[in-house]
């Protein structure tokens, strides 16, 4: 449990996973934007690292957004690392932001983008096998312009 797919969730491409893609899915089912943005930072907040282990995290996500969005907190809780890190990576104004967002942020990340499985929600010092990307920014644009998308200023 825990791992991405676990629970027949596919995982998240973390290139998918932008500064408003949690609020986008959000308003699929809510449709008072303000009242979607609210509700983003509470689900955003439930899937940190203070928002407890799998249990307490999927029960706080069923009391916000109701029993009748199973599918997509499944989605959320396959992905929750995923989700809560590539997020915050994307809606850091700057480097030092990203960085001093989470101890070990950066190396959580070079893992998804390296494949690595999702690591255990909720452990301390998770071991990441991916060895962290020293230039961290170039790779971000270097991703994104394989893809066709325009990386952000230097």
């Amino acid at each position: 449990a825990g791992a991405a797919g676990a629970d027949g969730a596919a995982p998240l491409d973390v290139h998918a996973v932008d500064a408003h893609w949690l609020q986008r899915g959000i308003s699929a089912f809510v449709e008072d934007a303000n009242a979607s943005a609210l509700l983003a930072r509470d689900v955003l907040a439930a899937l940190g690292p203070d928002g407890g282990d799998e249990r307490a995290c999927e029960t706080r996500l069923v009391m916000l957004l109701d029993y009748d969005r199973f599918d997509f907190i499944k989605t959320l809780l396959a992905n929750r690392s995923r989700v809560f890190y590539c997020t915050r990576l994307k809606q850091a104004q700057t480097e030092a932001e990203a960085e001093a967002e989470e101890p070990g942020f950066m190396g959580k990340l070079s893992s998804f983008l390296f494949g690595a499985e999702e690591p255990a929600v909720g452990s301390e010092g998770v071991a990441v096998e991916a060895e962290p990307i020293a230039d961290f920014k170039g790779f971000i644009a270097e991703a994104m312009a394989e893809q066709g998308e325009l990386a952000p200023e230097v």
